[in-house]
């Protein structure tokens, strides 16, 4: 994402927060004390810094970092919004089928608050600091003034409480940077600490500490992972260590016929699911229901010792919807800033198979989806995922559950999938896109796909993975394998 671009996600992001929490009157001290910060933030330094964008100015790195920084902490604080606002639900009584306790929720849109305090004092700084070097000589201000108004690069490590992780940014990453790529991290925490670090390291990097998919890793999405625990002990839990295997394991003890199958389903409209709600309820089958991505995710990190062993056992699964209508945060101007519609967001299917990918759950998950079906493509880019949008590979989905017989071929792996009994086998030609005759075009029982390289093969084949597979290379001189 572009500086620019960055900048107005993050201005529609606290246009939306603002929304938010006027929408829902909200009258608690947290959500006042919140709701004037953001008020502050956006029209005191937010808005002015977009008229560099609208001038055709271009923003430094180092505000380009706070903004990443600031940009997390305020989708973290929507997150904890949707939470407090599912949790009020049960007061209400609404069905919630998972506890969440408010006052917890609370507590953390209080740590948001000062987070978000803390990383827009520091963007504040490298804005101060990036007009002061950009002014004419004769129009500097005084050393004395310049001196109260400048905060050092020293102070960017302010948003960070861990002393271990302050240590590490400063030898290996910068006090002057506020974000890395994964690929960066990755050699500069096998540097620091001397130990190889797994295979998988960079991609777990990624996926656990860029949770959101700003793009980076951010010195408070580490610092906040590690929390009070030494660098290396945090590392070692997340499992990007290279460690000889211990001889014992706490797990090796579990009998797996004791681990009753979870299924946990996130969707807003979870009544578009019910025959397969009630069907699994009839069987030996915990199902947990979440009616938003935030919510799953609070309790999924509560009860991460369950949901662990019974991932180890093959006994965890997950069914998501793709698309999920909320509030519009998309605004993009200054005048449009206290306006709100309905939008479509297309991310939800992602972000919960990012998050469990993150946590290095490798339970199954299945992306339900209805019209956005062909935006869900993004289950290509993860393990043991697939998408559809036929309630038949549903229920194969979570039939293994229901059979409690262990067996499942896992056909359903795929992007777009279709019921078994009605995928037909895929012809695929690789020649002239000219030519006009194909031999059995016009059997219906085949599907035929003309491309004109090996390339675009190859992008076929990686669509239609699961169906049976007929390739004709029509190209001479081809060293294609299928």
């Amino acid at each position: 994402m572009d500086p620019i671009s960055l900048l107005t996600t993050v201005i529609s992001t606290t246009s939306f927060l603002l929304t938010w929490i006027d929408q829902h009157q909200s009258k608690g001290k947290v959500f006042r004390d919140l709701r004037t910060t953001l008020d502050n933030v956006c029209s005191g330094v937010l808005l002015p810094l977009s008229l560099v964008g609208t001038n055709g100015g271009s923003l430094e790195p180092s505000i380009v970092g706070c903004l990443q920084t600031v940009q997390e902490v305020l989708l973290r604080t929507r997150d904890h919004l949707v939470v407090w606002e599912d949790s009020r639900k049960i007061k209400s009584g609404k069905k919630l089928w998972a506890f969440l306790n408010p006052a917890v929720v609370l507590d953390e849109l209080k740590d948001d608050k000062a987070q978000l305090v803390s990383s827009v004092q520091i963007l504040s700084a490298a804005i101060q600091i990036s007009s002061f070097i950009r002014q004419p000589p004769n129009t500097l201000s005084l050393p004395g003034e310049s001196s109260r108004s400048l905060i050092s690069s020293s102070d960017n490590l302010e948003i960070a409480s861990n002393g271990d992780v302050k240590d590490f940014w400063t030898t290996e990453i910068g006090v002057e940077a506020l974000y890395c790529s994964a690929e960066f991290l990755h050699t500069a925490l096998s540097r620091y600490l001397d130990k190889t670090l797994t295979p998988e390291a960079k991609e777990i990097l990624s996926l656990r500490l860029d949770e959101y998919g700003v793009g980076c890793t951010t010195l408070a999405s580490l610092d906040r992972f590690v929390g009070h625990r030494p660098l290396l002990d945090a590392l070692m839990t997340l499992g990007v260590i290279q460690v000889d295997e211990s001889p014992g394991s706490s797990m090796e003890n579990v009998d797996p016929a004791s681990i009753k199958p979870i299924l946990i389903m996130v969707d807003d409209e979870p009544e578009n699911h019910q025959y397969t709600i009630d069907l699994v309820r009839s069987y030996n089958v915990d199902l947990f229901v979440f009616t938003s991505t935030a919510s799953a995710k609070t309790w999924i990190d509560a009860n991460e010792t369950m949901l662990c062993i019974a991932d180890k056992f093959g006994r965890l699964r997950c069914v998501s919807d793709n698309a999920r209508w909320e509030q519009d945060n998309s605004i993009s101007t200054a005048s449009s800033f206290a306006t709100s519609g309905i939008s479509l967001n297309i991310y939800a299917g992602e972000t919960i198979l990012r998050y469990l990918r993150g946590r290095q759950y490798s339970a199954p998950v299945l992306i339900a989806a209805g019209k956005s079906i062909m935006k869900t493509s993004y289950v290509l880019d993860y393990a043991r995922a697939g998408s559809t949008c036929y309630l038949d590979v549903l229920l194969d989905f979570v039939h293994p559950f229901i059979a409690d017989d262990g067996k499942d071929e896992e056909w359903w792996l795929d992007f777009n999938v279709q019921p078994r009994d009605c995928t037909k086998p895929l012809l695929l030609w690789v020649g002239d896109s000219g030519s006009d005759s194909l031999p059995i075009s016009g059997q219906s029982s085949v599907q035929t796909v003309v491309v004109r390289s090996l390339v675009e093969a190859q992008e076929e084949i990686k669509k239609n993975r699961s169906e049976v597979m007929y390739f004709v290379p029509l190209l001479p001189s081809s060293n294609f394998v299928v």
